[in-house]
């Protein structure tokens, strides 16, 4: 695995202004075990603007997963979860993913808030071709709670809406 991250966030676990770019390629080589030879290139960009006098952000996130060569079933991207909230972790798969996403984060106070997010992904190289190049768009809302007092760190519950499917998310942190 080779790795490369440019990160100018004020902050890990809660950003409110900067940026991330994390690139990785993992190479999964026929000498090493494998059925056949693979590789997976991931590009993520995460952008945090500060609104409302710094209490609020707008949180924005590009996601690229690529397959290339013969991609076994267990090295497969997966639609939903961390990547589009709305669907089933695993009921779409494929070769490669591309999403975007935006998040508002409204704080009523130090401590409570509010997060509405949606989000659009397409998948390719699926073993289902009627999922390939489909558009598929998430939707939804959540709850935050900062359990300290000395550093923002939210634990929350999100609702979500995708096309034909849902999901309820207990999270440690932000999706992104």
């Amino acid at each position: 695995m080779f790795n490369l991250l440019y990160d100018t966030r004020n902050a890990v676990y809660y950003p409110t202004t900067g940026e991330k770019i994390n690139l990785s390629l993992t190479s999964y080589p026929a000498w090493f075990g494998n059925a056949a030879a693979a590789n997976s290139i991931s590009l993520e960009y995460d952008k945090y603007i500060p609104t409302r006098a710094n209490n609020d952000v707008i949180a924005a996130r590009f996601l690229g997963k690529f397959g290339l060569g013969n991609i076994a079933f267990e090295q497969q991207v997966t639609l939903g979860g961390r990547d589009i909230r709305g669907y089933s972790e695993g009921k779409y798969r494929g070769d490669g993913l591309m999403d975007v996403q935006g998040e508002y984060r409204f704080n009523f106070n130090k401590r409570m808030g509010l997060v509405g997010f949606a989000g659009l992904a397409t998948i390719y190289g699926s073993d289902t071709p009627s999922f390939n190049w489909k558009l598929y768009p998430g939707a939804g809302a959540g709850y935050r709670y900062n359990p300290f007092k000395t550093s923002k760190f939210n634990v929350g519950v999100d609702g979500a809406l995708g096309k034909g499917d849902y999901g309820i998310y207990f999270r440690i942190g932000e999706a992104f």
